[in-house]
């Protein structure tokens, strides 16, 4: 039982209020910590396809947008994990309601979230590789790609904060299974797209896009599907919640502000990698 809600014995959600709780912390942990892992190696793949396929001056303009990239998607991701933690209290308190509440917004704000993000990523791009000292031989490719990625975000988003739905009931594996297929999708038409495109940074760019649709399709079909649960939702019933939106944002906020700290910190040092030319730049 969870605050009077009764989980069915299909459900492979993992209780860690009771028994060794050690192990529990564990065994949800680790999936965690591989989902976040294989994640952020989704641009190391698009570098190490483009390293084989195109020249250096292609790596270079990847790595001038990638530590852009990381600020922007990891800063506003973390809003997911503010999410996960209201919708994890509802389910401790046995609010059916507001569980409801909880995700019906959480999957509303995913999409505004991510629709700002990619808007403002478009407008600020530019500005923001020039401030870096991005070299002029790669600096259009670096816009380029980062361009591409962006367009991205908004399923980036459905997919973490769905995701976060999903761990809220102690669920960590399926979120990892969905996004090892989607790394190996991305992997695959990063080898295929280059094969066949002459743009190489347009080819891994849009492999990754594609490959992070795929991610959110399979979390949102999950929860659709979901009967063995409570943070299941249909698209014909959502309803959006100002007050828990506030509480989203209330725990989002200081994650999203602690996620920017290293990024900010590699960004200081960027320029003075930049300086030294594409070379050094592919190098890094």
């Amino acid at each position: 039982m969870v605050g009077g809600i009764q989980m069915t014995r299909r459900s492979k959600n993992k209780n860690i209020t009771s028994g060794n709780l050690f192990a529990g912390i564990i065994s949800f942990t680790i999936p965690l910590f591989l989902s976040t892992l294989v994640q952020t190696l989704f641009t190391s793949a698009d570098t190490i396809i483009v390293g084989n396929f195109a020249n250096s001056l292609a790596v270079a303009a990847l790595g001038a947008a990638q530590p852009v990239i990381s600020l922007l998607v990891g800063c506003f991701v973390s809003f997911a994990t503010g999410a996960g933690i209201v919708i994890s209290r509802a389910i401790g308190a046995g609010d059916r309601e507001r569980i409801k509440k909880a995700v019906d917004t959480s999957m509303i704000f995913s999409v505004v979230l991510g629709i700002v993000v990619m808007v403002a990523s478009f407008l600020l791009s530019t500005s923001l590789l020039e401030f870096l000292d991005c070299p002029q031989e790669c600096f259009d490719d670096a816009v380029y790609y980062m361009n591409i990625y962006m367009l991205g975000v908004p399923v980036m988003m459905i997919y973490n904060f769905a995701a976060a739905i999903i761990r809220a009931e102690g669920d960590s594996t399926r979120p990892l299974i969905y996004i090892i297929i989607s790394g190996a999708v991305n992997v695959v038409l990063n080898l295929i797209f280059c094969l066949i495109m002459t743009n190489k940074i347009a080819a891994v760019g849009y492999s990754t896009v594609l490959s992070q649709v795929l991610s959110a399709i399979l979390v949102i079909v999950r929860l659709m599907r979901k009967k063995d649960g409570l943070c299941s939702f249909s698209l014909k019933k959502m309803d959006f919640h100002f007050p828990t939106l506030g509480g989203i944002l209330r725990f989002g906020i200081p994650l999203a502000l602690s996620s920017a700290v290293y990024p900010l910190a590699g960004l200081q040092i960027q320029p003075a990698i930049n300086s030294y030319g594409p070379a050094n730049l592919a190098g890094v």
